[in-house]
């Protein structure tokens, strides 16, 4: 959240709509108050509810977290594979052209490699529990019903925390972006209209 504040401020950005996937979204809500964001969107949202596994505490361990990243480099191709057919997209076959060489080719970089399993070691989604107030600007929630990482019951808890409209869209899995771009599109073209529309009303208040 912090980084995401500074690079805003670095571009000279005020007041923007952010819009965030899994922990992206997550990211963005912890951001939105420190960004005077105007608006939210959520896409398979990680919540307070998700539990860390147990397997990533071994990632704490300064050798563990050595040898992740020769390990992820050399078999990114087939754990990719793994999860993106059980646990991102809703079901085998389901995943787009390309996409497993798209989305392992990154963890062949020996940096990135190594700043994820610091991301892991230190992951945990019940520090969102400290931002179980509403928001208090427009927020729009999207689940899948197939979504085998985040339960799209405790998506919609989180959507009813935080004061938003939640949208399930039954066929999709946790890649709504990929699976659904069109409701994606769709619900930041809303909030683009609505926050256009304040600004008008805000300006004719002023003038």
């Amino acid at each position: 959240a912090a980084r995401l504040q500074a690079t805003l401020d670095a571009a000279g950005l005020e007041r923007p709509i952010l819009a965030g996937h899994s922990p992206g979204a997550a990211i963005a809500v912890a951001a939105s108050s420190r960004v005077g964001a105007r608006a939210l969107v959520l896409v398979n949202p990680v919540t307070p509810e998700l539990r860390r596994p147990r397997a990533l505490g071994v990632l704490r361990i300064p050798a563990a977290r050595a040898g992740f990243g020769p390990l992820l480099r050399l078999f990114r191709r087939q754990l990719t594979r793994y999860i993106l057919e059980r646990r991102v997209f809703s079901g085998r076959g389901a995943s787009p052209p390309g996409a497993v060489d798209r989305y392992a080719a990154p963890w062949g970089d020996p940096v990135r490699a190594r700043c994820l399993a610091e991301i892991l070691a230190q992951w945990d989604p019940a520090e969102l529990a400290g931002w179980a107030e509403p928001v208090s600007v427009p927020l729009r929630v999207l689940a899948g019903g197939a979504d085998r990482r985040i339960d799209p019951g405790a998506a919609e808890r989180w959507t009813e925390t935080l004061g938003g409209a939640f949208t399930l869209l039954p066929e999709c899995g946790h890649s709504i972006p990929e699976e659904a771009p069109e409701e994606v599109a769709s619900a930041l073209q809303e909030l683009v209209e609505l926050v256009r529309n304040q600004n008008k009303q805000e300006a004719s208040e002023r003038g």
